[in-house]
């Protein structure tokens, strides 16, 4: 389990929450700040570099689907240390450390 920081991506980087990866599901779980309560799962798109983010888990026997996309997360070529979050209900984008923390 890694764990990654959410930052706001403005020139004060203020935390705005953590994302948790389990490499056995290849599922990021993101906690926010600013909704305590709610937590969103990001997973690798069958194709392309991209990933998406979701509102919903749903776990069916062995079986784990994610479901209401709400945003998505990709990574910038000028930007070596952190990935972009972008979450479209909300029009705004965060920015997820690509090293986890020690």
């Amino acid at each position: 389990m890694n764990k990654f920081e959410i930052v706001t991506g403005n020139e004060k980087n203020k935390h705005a929450g953590v994302s948790i990866f389990k490499e056995e599901d290849g599922i990021y779980k993101i906690h926010l700040n600013i909704l305590p309560n709610v937590t969103y799962f990001m997973q690798k798109n069958k194709s392309g570099s991209a990933l998406t983010i979701f509102s919903r888990k749903v776990k069916t026997g062995t079986e784990t689907k994610l479901l209401n996309p709400v945003g998505y997360g990709r990574i910038l070529k000028d930007l070596k240390t952190h990935m972009q979050l972008h979450f479209e209900v909300l029009n705004t984008n965060l920015y997820m450390s690509l090293f986890p923390k020690a």
